[in-house]
């Protein structure tokens, strides 16, 4: 047996009016030591925008580091590598006009999760929620942009959120059925409306997300396995 596995999925991105306006490809290799590699490729049809991530968790999905690139009307729109330590996230990147830029920019609280947008990162916040704990948990989050579709040049920026674990439900999706958790986040703007997603496995794969600020549903469209 090799020492890892490898799940491969795809994600749908459902506008209420405009129906599928994107999709996400993504691969999740799991090694022995139980740390974790997302690759998520982000289709955004409706913005013309482009999303290329990479990001590796420990095996407390505590994150190590990350590269998101993105790209706007076929064109560059900046990309950032993030380094995780203690204190402090370590970022060198381009903006949108190729200049390079770079810093150690500090982190207190420390973040316990990275978000940078695609939806099945999104899933792994889900890693914060202590199921020991209460209902509702306050937790620190870092992610490349805090525009709500992550278009803007990758940057680290920090949010405090509220996850609430609503109950234990069984879905059906595009992919299949699911049974899930199903988790509400609070966002750090009080504008926005809270995102319900529905999380499954050891993995925590995103099956379903539901946003109203982007009237759009995310849901899981295929996941397959390979040694």
């Amino acid at each position: 047996m090799p020492p890892y596995r490898i799940q491969h999925g795809e994600i749908g991105y459902f506008h209420r009016e405009h129906g599928l306006t994107g999709r996400e490809t993504f691969c999740i290799s799991t090694a022995r030591d139980g740390s974790r590699t997302a690759r998520a490729l982000c289709e955004m049809h409706d913005l013309a925008l482009l999303r290329d991530v990479t990001c590796t968790v420990d095996a407390a999905w505590r994150p190590r580091h990350a590269f998101v690139q993105l790209m706007l009307d076929g064109r560059s729109a900046g990309a950032g590598w993030f380094g995780f330590e203690p204190g402090a996230i370590v970022f060198e990147g381009v903006d949108a006009a190729g200049r390079r830029h770079g810093a150690r920019v500090p982190a207190d609280p420390q973040p316990t999760v990275f978000a940078p947008h695609p939806l099945i990162l999104d899933g792994w916040q889900s890693a914060a929620f202590d199921p020991a704990g209460p209902r509702r948990q306050t937790y620190h989050s870092a992610t490349c942009s805090l525009e709500p579709d992550g278009g803007s040049a990758p940057w680290p920026a920090f949010t405090t959120k509220v996850m609430e674990h609503v109950r234990r439900e069984t879905i059906e999706v595009e992919a299949g059925r699911f049974d899930c958790d199903h988790f509400r986040i609070h966002p750090h703007r009080k504008d926005w409306t809270p995102l319900e997603m529905w999380i499954t496995g050891e993995d925590r794969i995103l099956c379903r997300m539901d946003w109203a600020v982007l009237d759009s549903s995310y849901r899981l469209l295929e996941l397959r396995s390979s040694a």
